[in-house]
């Protein structure tokens, strides 16, 4: 539901910053919950002053969001998923870090 959520608020912001119709991106809302929930990062993410910070406001989101809910999970499926997400996050900026990292070793070489 979180994750449905969240989706389709980023989904209403980016199709009203288009002026596009926003239903025509929303996914599974039957799965969602409410959008409002959510104005405080899509405002956050959508003032991010490029995409890398845009994906990094995201993706904390997600990640607090994985951490207040971690109590919830005893060794089962949803356990199981919450860390393999976490990994995944960490996998991204470890390898996001690591791109800008070896573009500015290139650009200090010029």
């Amino acid at each position: 539901s979180f994750e449905v959520t969240f989706r389709n608020a980023i989904a209403e912001a980016r199709a009203q910053a288009l002026q596009l119709e926003p239903e025509d991106y929303f996914v599974a809302e039957a799965l969602g919950g409410s959008r409002e929930d959510y104005i405080p990062v899509v405002n956050e993410w959508s003032a991010a002053g490029d995409p890398r910070t845009g994906q990094r406001v995201l993706d904390l989101a997600r990640w607090r969001w994985l951490h207040e809910n971690d109590a919830y999970f005893s060794f089962g499926d949803d356990e199981l998923g919450a860390y393999t997400a976490k990994l995944m996050l960490t996998e991204r900026w470890y390898r996001l870090n690591e791109a800008v990292e070896k573009q500015e070793k290139n650009l200090r070489s010029i």
